[in-house]
Order: C-alpha cells, then sequence, then structure tokens
C-alpha cells in the first residue's frame, strides 16, 4: 500500500475538504469517490473529519477526531476506502494536532490498495 501526504492548511474557522477516489472494487465495477471534509472546533481544541461518498451523498462517518495513530476511514473499510492517518511528522509535546501544527507539525497521510 503506497501513502500519500494531504495537503493540508491551517486558518481560522477552516473547512478543509478533499476528494479520494479508489480505483474500481472488484465487486462492483465501479470507482469509489469519497470526500474527506476537516473541520477544527476552537472551542474544543479539536479536529473532526466527516467522510460521504459523493456518488450517493451518503455520509460514512461525521465528527471523527483526528487521533493520532488511528485509521479516519476505517469505518468505511467495507467500500475498500483505504486508510487515512494523522501522524506526527516534527518533534512535539502535543498529544494531537491543534489549530496551528495540522500540515506541519502533523500531517494526514492516504492510501489504498492500488
Amino acid at each position: 500500500m503506497s501513502y500519500y501526504e494531504i495537503p493540508l492548511t491551517c486558518a481560522p474557522d477552516c473547512y478543509q475538504s478533499f476528494t479520494l477516489t479508489m480505483n474500481e472494487s472488484e465487486a462492483d465495477k465501479e470507482n469509489i469517490t469519497l470526500e474527506l471534509r476537516l473541520r477544527y472546533l476552537d472551542r474544543y481544541d479539536i479536529w473532526l473529519a466527516d467522510v460521504r461518498n459523493l456518488a450517493t451523498n451518503a455520509v460514512l462517518c461525521a465528527g471523527v477526531p483526528l487521533v493520532l495513530g488511528v485509521n479516519l476511514l476505517g469505518q468505511a473499510g467495507y467500500l475498500g476506502a483505504g486508510e487515512a492517518y494523522v501522524m506526527q511528522a516534527l518533534p512535539t509535546e502535543l498529544e494531537h494536532p491543534d489549530n496551528k501544527t495540522l500540515g506541519s507539525t502533523f500531517v494526514l497521510v492516504w492510501g489504498d490498495d492500488s
């Protein structure tokens, strides 16, 4: 499995979204296109992720906290959506990304089986 870093920036009241397209699965012979949307909640000092299928507009998972070492797409694993992880890129004492460190000290990586 190859992993790719998703480019992120930190800005106040920032919503970021990315489209992830997987190669066709053996079962349904169609590509799967997902939208990964990130938002930062200043009040709670946490990043949250939502994942939805763009073809059906179905929400696959919502409000998933960006936690180190946890597959953010794990709940959508049955779709063959790959894996997405927040990883520490630089030394820090922080346990999770804040509104200044996502995209620099912490990075988001995604990979599929293609």
